[in-house]
């Protein structure tokens, strides 16, 4: 599995994804810059966005979404793999509560 940073051009598979949840598509300029998909080959599994503040050390994470059509299992993995990746990040901006 890799994990990968959100372009502007997977924005349209993310509001399949959330569609096909029952959830609305979530507005593009509400995403933060600090986004991630984790793919395994060429399939999306799940994404998801962190929000880092102006000063503090607290951030959160937001719009967690998966492809519906993906198994549990991979699922499983790939949120496992995005958490990760997630707090990498957090970590290096100075975040200790996420």
């Amino acid at each position: 599995m890799i994990t990968k940073q959100f372009t502007d051009a997977d924005y349209p598979l993310l509001c399949d994804w959330w569609e096909a949840h029952g959830f609305p598509c979530v507005p593009f300029q509400s995403l933060s810059s600090t986004g991630y998909i984790v793919f395994q080959g060429n399939q999306g599994l799940y994404a998801g966005f962190l929000y880092l503040p102006r000063d503090g050390n607290i951030a959160w994470v937001e719009w967690l979404v998966s492809n519906p059509k993906a198994s549990s299992e991979a699922k499983q993995e790939a949120f496992t793999g995005l958490i990760n990746r997630i707090e990498q990040e957090a970590r290096k901006e100075g975040i200790t509560l996420l």
